[in-house]
C-alpha cells in the first residue's frame, strides 16, 4: 500500500510556475494532478506498479515548507503557511505571496505537517486555516 501512495504521489503533481519580469511579483503554486502520465480524476481504477487494481475515492494532503528558489540560488520560505490540497481534476492555484525577483528556477515543499505544528493546540489558529 505504501507502494500506491509513493506512486502517486511521485506522478500527481506537477508544477506551473509564473517567471517574473519586474522587482516585485505576485508568485502563485499551480498544482495539476497527475496519476501517471494522465490527468487525476476522482473514481477513476488505475493499476499499482505490482499490476493490481485500486480506485481512489478520495484524496487530500496538506503542502508545507514550501520555498521559492529564484535568480541564481536565491531562497525564499513561505513561513507558517499551509495549503489543504483536495484535487478535483483541475489545475489548483496557491498564492504564495509577493516576492522580489526576476526568475524563479525552482519551488520545493513538502507533502505534510511537521510533528510540531501538527502537535499544536487547533484552538490557536485563525477559523480560516486549513
Amino acid at each position: 500500500m505504501k507502494n500506491i501512495y509513493k506512486n502517486l504521489l511521485l506522478g500527481l503533481l506537477s508544477l506551473g510556475m509564473f517567471t517574473a519580469t519586474n522587482a516585485s511579483t505576485s508568485v502563485k503554486l499551480k498544482m495539476n494532478h497527475k496519476l501517471g502520465s494522465t490527468s487525476y480524476s476522482k473514481n477513476t481504477q488505475s493499476k499499482n506498479n505490482l499490476n493490481h487494481n485500486f480506485n481512489i475515492t478520495r484524496l487530500e494532503y496538506y503542502v508545507s515548507n514550501v520555498i521559492v528558489i529564484h535568480d541564481g540560488g536565491t531562497m525564499d520560505t513561505i513561513k507558517d503557511t499551509y495549503f489543504l490540497v483536495n484535487p478535483s481534476g483541475a489545475v489548483e492555484s496557491f498564492d504564495l505571496g509577493t516576492i522580489t525577483l526576476t526568475t524563479i528556477e525552482a519551488i520545493q515543499f513538502s507533502i505534510g505537517v511537521d510533528k510540531a505544528t501538527n502537535h499544536l493546540n487547533p484552538a490557536s489558529y485563525a477559523m480560516s486555516h486549513p
